[in-house]
């Protein structure tokens, strides 16, 4: 393992731009040097994949289902719906609209069982990114929890299931790894739990699935599609990240703190004090063992309460193994980043950060670290 390259952030603008087929967000970062570093490297993070000229899923967005599929339980020969699935427009036939364009996917349940709608896919990659949008309400007043819950499946493989929140559209992104190249993708909507006097509304749009857009076996590595529903909730965990029980959580820029991160408006916040230990940690998959491997992760030491002796060490570790390690140090302001090459023996298994923190009495101290940004991938 070679020795750890350290830099801080000074300063970071983003913008974003919103298309009916995408969301893509592009940054420009200026960061400055420590004394302790000798290069700086910089890594795109994740992104929402743009659109392909030959996609899998067709007709993704439902934009070029003919006006004579409205409205009813049709097929458009690419698309079959079950019952109560229909396709649908913006407009004055409907009481609900889509932001991504004109059309979308409505689902209409009174706890009759369970709704779904299919379609034929070829060449899917074994490890893919599954997006979808959508929205979810329920009459005469708009969800207030959650009823029903969408199935992902495909070739008979379970790829994805989730409760939904509402109202208002939300858009979930999730690494999947599919059982077969070629079968049925199937969207089932489970609302059979829902209060009997109400009937539920799912609505569908910009569904993607594809090859992952970054080459990094670490998935969402800046935490942008933890749901909201896991925000602020001690050892919560989300579709691929996973939280020790206590003083872990996930975080936004909208906490009261004031804490916030220049690689996306979300990051894990740790509540380190002394005599404790704190993980995060993800399992990974398709990690290059051929060649030398750069591990990137970014951490601030946000806020100190106490008389501190010895501050926390984090290590890092894949399968088992230490790959970085780094007693965190009390001068430190802001965002630093450390960047460590090693050489992966596993091609499958846990990546683990470990925040240790010992050396005082218990409940000596406490400290607040921040984690963000974290990548493997080749040496750049």
């Amino acid at each position: 393992m070679s020795e750890a390259t350290t830099t801080s952030e000074s300063t970071t603008t983003s913008e974003t731009t919103t298309t009916p087929e995408t969301t893509t967000t592009s940054s420009e970062t200026t960061t400055t040097t420590s004394q302790t570093t000798s290069t700086t490297t910089t890594f795109t993070g994740f992104q929402t994949p743009e659109p392909s000229a030959n996609p899998i899923v067709i007709r993704g967005d439902f934009e070029k289902v003919p006006d004579s599929k409205l409205y009813s339980e049709q097929t458009d020969g690419i698309w079959t719906l079950g019952p109560e699935v229909y396709f649908y427009a913006n407009g004055p036939y409907s009481a609900f609209s889509t932001v991504y364009g004109d059309k979308f996917l409505c689902t209409s349940s009174f706890g009759q069982g369970i709704l779904e709608f299919s379609q034929a896919l070829t060449n899917v990659p074994t490890e893919s990114i599954l997006t979808l949008s959508y929205a979810y309400y329920y009459l005469p007043y708009p969800a207030q929890g959650s009823f029903c819950s969408i199935l992902v499946f495909h070739a008979g493989y379970l790829l994805d299931i989730f409760d939904l929140e509402g109202p208002g559209w939300m858009t979930r992104n999730v690494k999947v790894r599919a059982g077969s190249a070629n079968g049925n993708l199937v969207f089932q909507i489970d609302c059979t739990s829902q209060a009997p006097r109400f009937t539920t509304y799912v609505l569908l749009d910009q569904i993607y699935i594809g090859p992952l857009p970054n080459p990094s076996p670490v998935f969402d590595g800046s935490f942008e599609f933890v749901p909201q529903s896991s925000l602020y909730s001690e050892g919560a965990s989300s579709d691929n990240w996973a939280l020790s029980a206590y003083y872990v959580s996930f975080y936004d820029e909208s906490n009261v703190e004031g804490f916030s991160s220049p690689y996306g408006d979300k990051f894990v916040r740790i509540t380190g004090g002394s005599g404790g230990e704190f993980l995060v940690s993800q399992n990974l998959i398709s990690v290059d063992t051929t060649q030398p491997t750069t591990l990137q992760w970014s951490y601030n030491l946000a806020q100190q309460f106490g008389s501190i002796g010895t501050p926390c060490t984090f290590s890092v570790s894949y399968v088992g193994t230490e790959i970085d390690r780094y007693r965190l140090q009390l001068d430190e302001a802001g965002w630093q980043t450390r960047v460590v090459t090693f050489t992966p023996a596993f091609s499958s298994g846990t990546l683990q950060f470990y925040l240790g923190c010992y050396g005082e009495a218990p409940n000596a101290w406490t400290m607040i670290v921040l984690l963000d940004n974290i990548y493997i991938g080749p040496v750049q």
